[in-house]
């Protein structure tokens, strides 16, 4: 991975600590396995950083392709709506910037292979 590229894990977010200190530990995880790789954990709502400040600071550092995963396991308004306009909203303000949406990570089947294996 070349150093013009970025990773944003994106969780919806809580005011619990408790709840994000989960998602924080996946992004250090995450971080340790590619320790090349910019990585930073957003939330969509009641936390901090937010997905726009992440991706502002992509664009500050000059990083010009930035992947995004949503920590979501299906679509729902969150996935349909509401991040498709916050990165239409950022590629607005960074055009520099190209910004790809994964799928949520129930889409994934080895995500399903594993969260079966762990209901055995």
């Amino acid at each position: 991975m070349t150093a013009a590229r970025a990773h944003i894990l994106l969780a919806h977010g809580s005011r619990d600590p408790r709840w994000c200190a989960s998602f924080e530990r996946l992004a250090e995880a995450l971080r340790q396995r590619s320790p090349g790789r910019r990585i930073w954990l957003a939330y969509l709502e009641l936390a901090t950083p937010t997905l726009l400040d992440c991706l502002g600071e992509a664009a500050a550092r000059g990083l010009c392709d930035v992947r995004v995963t949503p920590l979501f396991l299906a679509v729902g308004e969150h996935l349909a709506r509401d991040i498709p306009m916050r990165l239409a909203e950022a590629e607005s303000a960074f055009p520099d910037l190209r910004i790809r949406l994964d799928p949520a990570l129930g889409e994934h089947a080895a995500v399903r292979a594993a969260i079966l294996a762990s209901l055995d």
